[in-house]
């Protein structure tokens, strides 16, 4: 300090400005002050290289306050400054009417401290509607303060926080926070603040708000080695995403009560309420020092699931679950600790669910389903009705046995048409490398022309029915072992190597082999408008590949059963066939004359198709001149067909006699 002594008295008060202790030699000035230290330090404030200024007559005194270096708990600020264009010094204390700050900004304060009450206020108004105003006593057995806020903008305090954590973009705040301490430090902590409009986000884009409006009241009482506190948010509108959760309006109200520690943050009793979904109360302890959740116990009642599933749907992105629609009502009690969830009681009461792609659904779910890691458990499962793929499902019972990460049902009874499918030795179980399961059944006999009209195909006619040997289920794959075993158009069909890769999912991948027996063309064929062919056939399907249930590869062949039976075909089958790439002028002249008959001979049929990237190659019976032989005549009236085209566009093809480019087409003999 230099300059002429005057009155100690304002380097007191000027070290009370400063909130601080000074480090240096306190002097007194007549006209002039300068004041210099190379620390002023408190238990929450370091300031380093503070400079003041103090000059001009008594009643236009001039004040200026520099500081090169300022930390506010893990926050460090440079080149804070205080001036103040007319300080008005008195016995009972220093204030100033028109001030300004530079505290990462430019702002204007005005600020007053009445020695005798040790009482401080500071007000820094940085625009009209919008003000930030500290009331502080320092008292003899500590100090208490409370920061009263109008309007105040959210992002001014982006700098007091740290760099990991979302920060205010928007929005206002109105309330107060108070405080009180000694020289320890805070012991008494409080917040009552309402917030319009706020928005925030993070680095990372995870975590982030918008047009946020709401009300937090807080407390905090020291006690020895914590904190006490209780809290209550009311969250009335906006939007928030926080990874993986999106919340799309509020109507959300949180109470809650707990302690804080340097190790833990624990909640003794807290309740969620949300409009519309329901209610939980919940307790639990965050470990700071790891970042872990240590124990969490939370028990929902009257659940509305078609509100509460957006909440969670983002958990199950990508899986069956992740696009569903729900309804109904549930109960659910959730307890975890040591790492695990240790117990998980859910009740459904009139749930449905169904996957918004069509690929399943159940109607009037009940259930009662209580799980425990330590302990076996049995659940009950009640469904009024179902869907699989538009198979239509009746009602079932389904009993299961828990026992850790492991589901056992030893025997399942499910209703399909007029048939069952009955399920024997279900199992599931979580390992360290997913979920894997199994089963084993047999399909009662059910009727073709239901399950066809069911399924929105060509009505067929005769009887389904089979047996399913083992199927196991590992890291997203169903495989068959074994041979699965069908009875269809009084033929039989058996599928080995059966495979199929995320049958659920978005993409499904199907491989198998294929052998059908002297199935009945005449139950086949008068499924479609095809025409009437009567005889039995063979077939083999080696290699199948199917994606998202489209062919992408086979190796495909049917030829005519031995034995005797009736061989015809009629003369719409024949044109058909004939039609498969557009016929040739010579074919129909020479159908010409056979258009007398209605029904035709064969001795044999015989086609295979071989299908890789879209182009199936063809062949028949046998080659021919520039062709292949199809049908094979025989008897009389005999009818030959032949093909022209040996390479075919699986997708004209498949779209039924449409014309194949590039091709003679068969020709009729």
């Amino acid at each position: 300090m230099s300059g002429r002594p005057r009155s100690c008295g304002f380097a007191v008060t000027l070290g009370l400005l400063a909130a601080g202790q000074m480090h240096g030699r306190p002097a007194c000035a007549d006209t002039e002050i300068h004041v210099s230290a190379a620390q002023v330090a408190n238990a929450a404030v370091v300031a380093h290289d503070v400079r003041g200024d103090l000059a001009g007559p008594i009643g236009a005194r001039r004040l200026k306050v520099r500081i090169g270096s300022l930390a506010l708990s893990r926050h460090r600020y440079r080149n804070v400054a205080l001036q103040c264009s007319a300080l008005h010094l008195a016995p009972q204390g220093v204030s100033c009417a028109r001030g300004q700050i530079f505290f990462v900004r430019a702002m204007p304060v005005r600020f007053r401290y009445r020695s005798v009450a040790r009482r401080l206020r500071v007000v820094i108004a940085p625009a009209r509607d919008e003000s930030w105003a500290l009331d502080a006593r320092f008292l003899a057995a500590g100090w208490q303060a409370t920061v009263d806020v109008r309007n105040g903008r959210l992002d001014r305090l982006s700098p007091w926080l740290a760099s990991r954590l979302p920060h205010p973009t928007g929005g206002r705040v109105t309330g107060s926070l108070s405080a009180r301490g000694g020289v320890a430090g805070p012991v008494r902590l409080g917040a009552d603040l309402r917030l319009e409009q706020a928005a925030f986000s993070d680095a990372s884009g995870l975590h982030a708000g918008d047009k946020l409006s709401g009300s937090l009241q807080a407390s905090a009482i020291r006690q020895v080695g914590r904190w006490a506190w209780t809290a209550q948010v009311d969250y009335r509108q906006g939007e928030v995403f926080w990874q993986p959760f999106y919340l799309a309006k509020g109507g959300t109200r949180l109470e809650a009560q707990g302690t804080w520690d340097p190790q833990t943050v624990a909640v003794a009793d807290g309740r969620l309420a949300m409009a519309g979904v329901g209610s939980a109360h919940f307790s639990g302890r965050w470990n700071r020092l790891k970042g872990k959740l240590q124990a969490l116990d939370v028990q929902a009642s009257n659940v509305q699931l078609a509100q509460a599933y957006p909440v969670v749907q983002p958990l199950y992105a990508g899986t069956a679950l992740g696009n569903l629609v729900l309804a109904g009502e549930a109960d659910v009690h959730w307890l975890y600790q040591d790492g695990q969830a240790q117990q998980f009681d859910l009740a459904l009461r009139g749930a449905s669910l169904a996957d918004k792609s069509h690929a399943f659904a159940f109607q009037g779910v009940t259930a009662q389903i209580p799980w425990s890691r330590v302990a076996p458990t049995a659940a009950s499962i009640r469904i009024k009705q179902g869907r699989v793929f538009n198979l239509p499902l009746g009602g079932m019972d389904v009993p299961l046995a828990l026992k850790g990460t492991s589901v056992r049902a030893p025997h399942l009874s499910i209703p399909i048409l007029n048939g069952q499918l009955a399920v024997n030795n279900l199992y599931a179980e979580r390992t360290q490398g997913g979920w894997q399961g199994g089963f084993s059944g047999t399909l009662s006999p059910l009727s073709m022309a239901d399950l066809t009209r069911a399924l929105k195909l060509p009505v067929m006619h005769g009887d389904l029915s089979g047996v399913i040997p083992e199927v196991a289920y590992r890291q997203g794959r169903l495989a068959l072992n074994g041979a699965l075993l069908v009875r269809v158009f009084d033929g039989s069909i058996a599928v080995t190597h059966l495979a199929l890769q995320d049958p659920l999912g978005p993409a499904p991948q199907l491989q198998a082999d294929l052998y059908m027996h002297r199935l009945d063309l005449g139950l086949l064929t008068r499924a479609f408008s095809f025409g009437h062919i009567q005889g039995r056939i063979d077939a083999t399907v080696d290699h199948l590949h199917l994606a998202d249930w489209r062919p992408v590869a086979f190796d495909a062949r049917i030829a005519s059963s031995p034995g005797n039976y009736v061989r015809e075909i009629s003369q719409r089958a024949v044109q058909n066939i004939t039609e498969l790439g557009g016929a040739s002028p010579s074919a129909v002249l020479e159908r010409g004359f056979l258009g007398f008959f209605k029904q035709f001979r064969y001795r044999r049929i015989g086609l295979s198709c071989v299908l890789r990237n879209g182009i199936c190659y063809m062949d028949g019976i046998k080659e021919v001149p520039n062709g292949y032989v199809i049908v094979e005549g025989g008897g009389i009236p005999a009818i030959t067909v032949i093909g022209y085209n040996h390479f075919v566009d699986w997708d004209v093809l498949i779209d039924r006699l449409k014309r194949i480019a590039h091709s003679q087409g068969p020709i009729v003999r």
